[in-house]
């Protein structure tokens, strides 16, 4: 049907599909076609005869290269990774079954890795670790794409066929975990869920970025730490909003002489060319890499934000430094933290805005809340996702100081409002410790929660739950409460 014929022809071999009972032998077929099927002749379990399916189709594979000759008649380069080694194996471990399906990629003469599976292979899997997850009691499903060989590519591109999506998006899977050598990409279920919506198949991709590349402010912000270029389409969409659906990325970074891991960041790249904080970042020194969460992709970099104040020092010291490097708190004014003084509820609902990243508009419903106040959008962002009332007659009261019990409450249902499981530490005693009885009673749960998760921890036998939470003890609270959630 018009298409470029190759000498010599593809090899003998069958062709099959999904999980049907046929396979049919094929030879003397051209690289690079289409061709249509007619399968018929077949007979149903009751021995009824099938109707003929015309519907059929598959495209045979690009001609390889060979070892210095010329690219096809169009002057188009080839891949010369037509059939990467592909192997799989299934493992649990805990409450979780993985399948992990590793490509041995081979680079493209433009110095890139495209690497595709079928869907037979993948539905393969999938069967293979839904029927281990049954036997092993496992709740969590997950599916791993390992790409090796890429180290020395200009950047790597995973297609997944559409006709695969249907096993990945069907519920079952939990995570799907793209790694390579220049990061590793997890997807949760819902941002799989999202890839279901669109048509076609879909393409993952991660490359460096040439800094001399990007505007001279950015430049001389990143210096010589890494950045890399994160992209994800579906048919010919690309997906940059993941909506609800969230994606953790770990990129490799070898910190220079002198860097403190607390003050690590990452940074995304607006269109605009302007830095974007990303809260939800660690860097981790056993693995040498920088974790974050994110709901978009873009251009990532690895920043270093190297604040400092004057009052502080002692255990409190690395927790400050990683909150205030990521600009979820900052300082008092004149170089100062002030560790010892208290905070408003204005101040912790204003903390967990900027950590949610959520740039809605929200109506203010409190009399007491100017429209022109610093905390105005936080409050209301709180208020109207559950994170905190009011208390009584339309009044908020933003300058009231927050006890730890209550600090306890705003993070237990901010956690809520991110989906985050809290239901860790559920079975917690907090009436071992020894002021238990001045527990409220509806701060047990977040309390439990909070003690339970190793979020918060009493002093001496006391959890001083009625105490006015200090600067330096909310940032220690936070600053756990926020690696955990990313790692």
């Amino acid at each position: 049907d018009g298409g470029t014929s190759y000498t010599p022809p593809l090899p003998p071999g069958t062709w099959s599909s999904g999980n049907t009972v046929y396979t049919a032998p094929y030879n003397n077929l051209s690289y690079g076609k289409t061709y249509k099927m007619r399968i018929q002749n077949f007979k149903d379990s009751a021995g009824n005869e099938m109707v003929a399916d015309n519907s059929r189709s598959f495209t045979t594979q690009s001609a390889p290269v060979s070892g210095g000759g010329s690219g096809s008649s169009s002057g188009t380069s080839t891949s010369t990774s037509t059939k990467p080694e592909v192997t799989a194996t299934i493992k649990s471990s805990g409450d979780q079954s993985t399948a992990t399906i590793t490509i041995e990629a081979k680079l493209n003469p433009n110095g890139t890795a495209d690497v595709s599976l079928t869907a037979e292979t993948i539905s393969k899997a999938m069967n293979d670790v839904i029927s281990e997850a049954t036997k092993s009691g496992a709740k969590n499903i997950a599916l791993e794409l390992v790409i090796k060989g890429t180290a020395s590519s200009k950047g790597v591109t995973m297609s997944i066929p559409a006709a695969a999506l249907s096993a990945m998006t069907d519920g079952k899977i939990s995570s799907l975990k793209v790694t390579t050598s220049f990061g590793v990409m997890s997807f949760d279920a819902k941002a799989l869920q999202l890839f279901a919506k669109e048509s076609g198949d879909v393409s993952i991709a991660v490359s460096p970025v040439d800094v001399s590349s990007l505007p001279q402010k950015v430049q001389t912000a990143i210096g010589k730490r890494p950045v890399y270029n994160f992209k994800v389409t579906c048919g010919n969409k690309p997906i940059s909003d993941f909506g609800d659906g969230t994606v953790t990325v770990s990129v490799p970074y070898t910190p220079a002489a002198g860097e403190n891991p607390n003050k690590i960041v990452i940074y995304y790249i607006s269109d605009s060319g302007k830095l974007v904080m990303v809260p939800n970042c660690i860097y981790d020194p056993k693995t040498g890499t920088v974790t974050f969460t994110t709901t978009h992709f873009s251009v990532y970099a690895v920043g270093y934000n190297d604040v400092s104040y004057s009052d502080v020092s002692g255990w409190y010291e690395s927790y400050v430094a990683y909150l205030t490097a990521r600009e979820i708190m900052n300082g008092s004014g004149e170089g100062k933290f002030d560790p010892n003084g208290t905070m408003t509820r204005a101040m912790v609902v204003t903390v967990l805005y900027r950590l949610s990243g959520d740039a809605g508009s929200y109506t203010n419903p409190f009399s007491d809340v100017p429209s022109e106040a610093w905390y105005e959008k936080a409050v209301t962002w709180a208020s109207s996702n559950g994170i905190v009332s009011g208390v009584g007659d339309g009044c908020f009261a933003p300058d009231k100081e927050v006890s730890r019990e209550q600090l306890a409450v705003m993070l237990y249902h901010y956690a809520k409002f991110k989906g985050i499981d809290v239901s860790v530490g559920s079975n917690t005693n907090i009436l071992s410790y020894k002021d238990a009885t001045t527990i409220s009673e509806y701060a047990y749960p977040a309390l439990q929660w909070a003690c339970g998760d190793s979020i918060m921890n009493g002093d001496s036998g006391n959890l001083n739950p009625q105490k006015h939470a200090t600067r330096a003890e909310v940032s220690k609270i936070l600053a756990v409460f926020v690696q955990k959630t990313v790692n």
